[in-house]
């Protein structure tokens, strides 16, 4: 059983407010208890964060260590309310694995985070995942995304990848103009939010020179991919 497996299963077992004889705890206790619970998740919303940093800029290894890192956090906390952040974790690492395109792998942690969660990136990373398998034609997970709701912090990477994936759907489907406007739309919001080359704008922009090649517009196909090739070729 991993660290994280171990972890889950001892934040469903405990039972908060008793040592393991049984017995009451004081309310001095619990206040030492609730100031190191404090802490603790303090420590593991830093991991998430260095984790999500790491990620968007597909700095995979760096992801990876905080993980691992918080992995450990979660190993050592036996808090029932650290459990929203273990599903925080199998999704990270499910992300982790479909940047480094092992997708059946990230399938496999996907299919253990539970579905009352309601996580809209694992529903997208589900999605794009049925896109990239390419033995699949209509079966794919549905598309989540509230497209009249301004995407907030980190729901921008959620918004960007669900806009590629369609667009990406659509280029399959010959859809090419409206492959155009959705690629168009997550550029757009990936530039404003991370910047014209970093590697969240290259996804889209890649997307985009794929139709302009496809209209013969070739000029602009290489004007798209010209100024992103080093991060093309990193991510």
């Amino acid at each position: 059983m991993s660290t994280a497996d171990g972890a889950t299963a001892r934040l469903a077992d405990h039972d908060a407010g008793q040592t393991p004889d049984g017995s009451v705890v004081s309310c001095p206790a619990r206040r030492v208890s609730q100031t190191h619970s404090s802490q603790g998740a303090w420590e593991i919303r830093r991991a998430i964060v260095r984790a999500r940093s790491a990620l968007i800029s597909m700095r995979l290894e760096e992801a990876w260590r905080a993980t691992a890192e918080l992995k450990r956090l979660l190993s050592q906390r036996g808090d029932p309310h650290f459990a929203r952040y273990v599903f925080a974790l199998r999704i990270l690492e499910a992300c982790i694995l479909a940047a480094g395109d092992d997708f059946s792998a990230a399938r496999n942690v996907l299919m253990n985070v539970p579905a009352h969660t309601g996580d809209t990136l694992a529903a997208t990373v589900l999605r794009y995942l049925d896109w990239r398998d390419g033995e699949r034609t209509e079966d794919y997970a549905p598309d989540t995304a509230d497209y009249l709701v301004a995407p907030v912090g980190g729901k921008a990477v959620c918004r960007i990848l669900s806009l590629c994936v369609s667009a990406g759907l659509a280029f399959d489907r010959l859809q090419l103009a409206v492959s155009a406007r959705l690629a168009t739309e997550a550029l757009q919001l990936a530039r404003l939010r991370y910047g014209s080359h970093s590697p969240m704008s290259a996804f889209p922009a890649t997307l985009l020179a794929q139709v302009a090649y496809e209209q013969g517009r070739l000029e602009e196909a290489e004007a798209l991919l010209r100024s992103r090739f080093s991060v093309i070729r990193a991510s």
